[in-house]
């Protein structure tokens, strides 16, 4: 006798393990599925850019991640293949940046600017905040503005705070980080320009193409060119900024002007090519980015702030 009560003891204390542990799940997956929605109620909106899957930052109002080429997510990419199971995640968990107009098939060469293409032109729909930006899946920006700081990974948005953000945006207009570039040589580390560096690590008659294009489009950013690609000294190369809604749509109307005409001139041998150097339009705008940000400078229209990244 005492037996059995001691089943069917063990027995109902089984299925209501298994009934909290379904409660838990359910409510889990509703707290991540929310991501899968562009939030709307943020000044400041930071879009984290996905090609695998990854950690997520718990919701707040400020973080929103995206999967990029998601019209191509069946295909291989630099880190392999996503699985089913894979391909469930990212659309459980974030947008896309497939719909509408979109650039999405074209993201294993133009890496994250896919995803800058489609916040461009969907800014209604992600609320049309005053202040945009880009974040990698795991590195951006440091906000706490102090080296070596660790994020939160508990809090939301991993511990940025929208206003601590507004204070500096409402100055500076624009938030980003520079760094020299550098080159190896006999296993010694050198600074060195831009141009250097390309010339290093990737192919430079594509940075010569684009050279040649900024001539013939933007003339007046010459002056701006030779500074970012020839001195040596920090520069703003990077995909990973926030800055004013006005500016970053200048930003995209003349990186995408350039973009495409790169791409009509050396689309066709690129995408021939094995990753990394696939991804050659993304490495491309982070100089152009450069470029711009310093002719935005001398014409006395900003003045960034620059902080470090911060890897999460």
């Amino acid at each position: 006798m005492r037996r059995r009560i001691l089943i069917l003891t063990i027995s109902c204390l089984v299925v209501v393990l298994l009934y909290l542990s379904h409660l838990i799940f359910v409510q889990y997956s509703r707290q991540q599925s929310v991501n899968a929605q562009p939030a709307t109620q943020s000044t400041v909106k930071i879009f984290m850019t996905f090609y695998k899957p990854y950690r997520l930052p718990k919701r707040g109002v400020v973080l929103q991640p995206i999967q990029v080429g998601r019209a191509i997510e069946n295909e291989p990419f630099m880190g392999g293949q996503l699985s089913d199971k894979d391909r469930e995640w990212f659309h459980q968990n974030m947008i896309g940046d497939d719909t509408g107009d979109n650039i999405s098939a074209k993201n294993r060469s133009f890496d994250v600017l896919t995803a800058y293409y489609w916040v461009w032109k969907h800014y209604e729909e992600i609320g049309n905040p005053k202040y945009i930006g880009f974040f990698a899946h795991k590195k951006g920006l440091n906000f706490d503005f102090k080296p070596y700081v660790q994020y939160n990974a508990y809090a939301p948005d991993y511990g940025i705070v929208e206003k601590d953000l507004l204070e500096i945006l409402e100055k500076h207009k624009v938030i980003t980080m520079a760094w020299t570039p550098y080159i190896y040589k006999d296993g010694k580390k050198f600074l060195t320009s831009a141009y250097e560096n390309y010339l290093d690590y990737h192919n430079i008659d594509d940075l010569k193409e684009m050279i040649q294009v900024i001539e013939e489009k933007y003339p007046a950013m010459n002056k701006a060119m030779n500074e970012v690609l020839y001195e040596v000294q920090p520069q703003p190369i990077w995909n990973y900024f926030v800055m004013e809604k006005e500016l970053a749509f200048d930003y995209f109307e003349k990186l995408f002007d350039v973009m495409f005409e790169l791409e009509k001139r050396i689309g066709e041998e690129v995408n021939q090519r094995d990753y990394p150097q696939r991804r050659v339009f993304g490495y491309l705008a982070e100089r152009f980015f450069a470029i711009w940000l310093t002719w935005q400078q001398e014409q006395g229209k900003v003045q960034p702030y620059l902080t470090n990244e911060i890897y999460y």
